[in-house]
Order: C-alpha cells, then structure tokens, then sequence
C-alpha cells in the first residue's frame, strides 16, 4: 500500500530525500487540479501518493531526454 500524504507532507518528503527539490505546493496543487497526478479528496484536502508524484516526474523527465 502507498503512503499518502496531503500536497505539504509530499513536498516536505520530497524535499527531505532531495533538498534541492524546486517542486512547489503551488505546482503540485495544479497538477493535482488538473488530474495529472492522481489524489483522493477528503473534505477540503487532497491525499496523494509521494510513489505516484515520483513516478510522475520520472515519466516526464523520461518523456523529454533526446533520443
């Protein structure tokens, strides 16, 4: 089972295991938003995975190298 967290917890996660991490809560609210990264709502928050917004960014940064 995946670990959720509201959109704050993941970044601090993601932030704990790459400071550097230029990812926002702002970004990742619009993300969720637009259903890129999929997330539960419970009332007025949003749950998602850190497994899920890790492979997101992967996926993308995968997408995008040259072949």
């Amino acid at each position: 089972m995946e670990k959720l967290r509201t959109i704050s917890e993941t970044i601090n996660e993601l932030k704990m295991t790459d400071p550097r991490c230029q990812l926002t809560d702002w970004a990742l609210r619009q993300l969720v938003k637009e259903g890129a990264i999929p997330s539960i709502k419970v009332g007025k928050k949003a749950l998602l995975s850190v497994e899920a917004v890790e492979r997101f960014v992967n996926h993308q940064l995968n997408k995008q190298e040259p072949s």
